[in-house]
């Protein structure tokens, strides 16, 4: 019996296990749960199949394999008995894939408990007597069955913080742990920023530099003397290959992240009168947003340079910016207290919330 599992998960190598037909060449002659009953002759009486959950009746191994629901990669392959649980399939691929959680199973829209055996939890369920699906027309194992099963693994919850104290760390935000210490920069650190693939982080510092770590490894990728006044902020473009950074010589700037240079357009965005305070890409990658000390913020086409929208209406420095998960609207919140949103397409304000007595220092839109 075979069972085809696909997995949903981010940056896994994939591997597989030993050759499932050697796994259970061992194994008792095979019960086709899906075969045909064999046809008496007329004059006799047709046996009764045996019971899939008879005690002491023969079941063949499962050969699982294990793949991921998006590219289909193979993560492994391996043959348990169906007497097994969910739980330990479970394990299985949290150990051979290498996740720091077990996954979820899905199969037929239904999660599966993890105490249940396999035989019992890949039952259809219109139609509990039928252990599997039928099998394909061609399948790899010779015509087995196959049943699709989806892992669902959740990504680890993870928080980055920057301190005065010159570093940044990496924390498991479900166990408390750090995982990494970033060390290496002169000064305390104004923000910190993680890559839309989890693969990099990004902090900016005081001493007039930005660095890009790896997520994995806390190791440092990159270091770039950012601007002539210290970095207050920086944000990734959402594939990654941009990175805008805002300082305190009034001037946003857009860099390559593989080369850490400059880009050639928009290169510096200058408008600004003073400090940049929070500098953003939008979700999809078509604005760029600016915060300042000189009470605006303004909208920037990444691929120009060209400021799209000047937002007058604060009365104080503009510390903070978000932008809507569908990059349609703009928060910005300023010292005195007061918030507001703006269009992004036409710059016009939305709303004014009002009602904080102290700087507002961060915003955010809900996803």
């Amino acid at each position: 019996m075979m069972v085809e599992v696909a997995m949903e998960g981010i940056g896994l190598e994939a591997c597989t296990a030993p050759d499932a037909e050697a796994a259970g060449a061992a194994a008792e002659p095979p019960i086709r749960i899906h075969s045909t009953p064999p046809q008496a002759p007329a004059t006799a009486v047709p046996p009764e199949p045996a019971a899939v959950d008879a005690p002491g009746a023969a079941m063949s191994p499962l050969v699982v394999r294990v793949r991921f629901a998006l590219s289909g990669a193979l993560l492994l392959e391996a043959s348990l008995r169906p007497e097994q649980c969910v739980r330990d399939l479970e394990d299985l691929v949290a150990e051979r894939a290498g996740f720091v959680r077990r996954p979820q199973l899905i199969f037929e829209d239904r999660l599966l408990a993890g105490p249940l055996p396999l035989a019992k939890a890949l039952r259809r369920q219109a139609d509990p007597a039928a252990a599997l699906p039928p099998p394909p027309a061609e399948s790899a194992a010779g015509g087995a069955d196959i049943a699709e099963v989806f892992a669902v693994v959740r990504p680890q919850l993870v928080v980055v913080t920057g301190s005065a104290d010159r570093t940044a760390r990496v924390w498991d935000a479900e166990k408390g742990h750090c995982q990494h210490e970033l060390l290496g920069h002169g000064g305390r650190l104004s923000s910190v920023s993680v890559s839309p693939d989890r693969a990099q982080v990004l902090t900016t510092s005081l001493d007039r530099t930005e660095r890009a770590w790896s997520m994995s490894t806390g190791e440092c990728e990159s270091t770039t003397s950012v601007q002539t006044g210290f970095v207050s902020a920086a944000s990734f473009s959402p594939d990654r290959a941009l990175a805008v950074t805002g300082s305190a010589d009034f001037a946003a700037k857009v860099w390559d992240r593989k080369t850490g240079q400059c880009v050639s357009r928009p290169a510096w965005l200058w408008g600004h009168s003073r400090m940049v305070n929070a500098a953003a890409f939008s979700p999809d990658g078509l604005y760029i947003a600016t915060a300042s000390s000189d009470m605006t913020a303004r909208v920037w086409d990444p691929a120009t340079g060209r400021c799209l929208h000047v937002l007058r209406g604060h009365n104080s420095e503009v510390l903070s910016l978000a932008f809507s998960p569908d990059a349609s609207l703009l928060a910005t919140g300023a010292s005195d207290g007061a918030a507001k949103v703006w269009g992004v397409s036409d710059g016009a304000p939305r709303a004014s919330l009002d009602g904080h007595t102290g700087a507002i220092m961060s915003v955010c839109f809900a996803p």
